[in-house]
């Protein structure tokens, strides 16, 4: 017996829709079993916020200390980026339970994808906002709502980013060290050298 909206040749029983709330509940209840692994993280974005915001404590607001501010702003984004490279093993753990339950036509593949994303973004932004108001405030950039809110949103962004292309690169990766390796180095190429990157996968 099929839901409403799906098709009669459809071989799945609920809608695209209801197949994503569905699979997003129970990303929820995943993150809700493995609290451990989330707190973890934050703690760790907040040990290092405060590392590099002491390193760069007390610089001057002044010409002097623009290689400082600078060397600031490379860490956030770069250590926001870096933080999502930690969940290509829970999504090759996953794996092999999201193709057999795909070939039993629970849901659509791409479903489970869209739930982790969408279950994801409050966890990011806890992260993100752990990191980059206590390295904002103590690395002594501008304090200004405006300033303070684009250095956030870029950063945010950056974690978005990076989180969003790794289920691409481990479909496209049949090994968890090549998907690395495809990340890592991607990452680090000039723009016109990323047609290289199918001969280092």
């Amino acid at each position: 017996m099929q839901a409403k909206h799906v098709r009669a040749e459809s071989p799945y029983t609920v809608s695209i829709p209801m197949q994503i709330k569905y699979c997003t509940q129970r990303a929820y209840q995943r993150l809700w079993n493995d609290k451990t692994s989330t707190i973890t993280t934050i703690v760790g974005q907040i040990v290092m916020a405060l590392i590099i915001g002491s390193i760069f404590y007390g610089t001057r607001n002044d010409t002097s200390s623009f290689f400082q501010k600078g060397g600031v702003l490379f860490f956030a984004v770069l250590l926001n980026a870096l933080i999502a490279i930690s969940e290509i093993n829970t999504l090759y753990s996953q794996r092999p339970i999201v193709e057999k339950q795909a070939s039993y036509a629970f849901y659509h593949p791409f479903t489970e994808a869209m739930a982790g994303i969408v279950a994801d973004i409050p966890v990011k932004f806890t992260i993100a906002t752990c990191f980059n108001i206590i390295l904002y405030f103590l690395a002594g950039l501008r304090r200004e709502p405006s300033q303070f809110f684009i250095f956030f949103m870029f950063n945010f962004v950056a974690i978005l980013t990076v989180s969003l292309a790794q289920p691409g690169s481990e479909n496209s990766c049949s090994l968890s060290p090549r998907c690395l390796r495809f990340i890592g180095v991607s990452q680090h190429l000039p723009r016109p050298s990323l047609r290289l990157l199918p001969l280092l996968v």
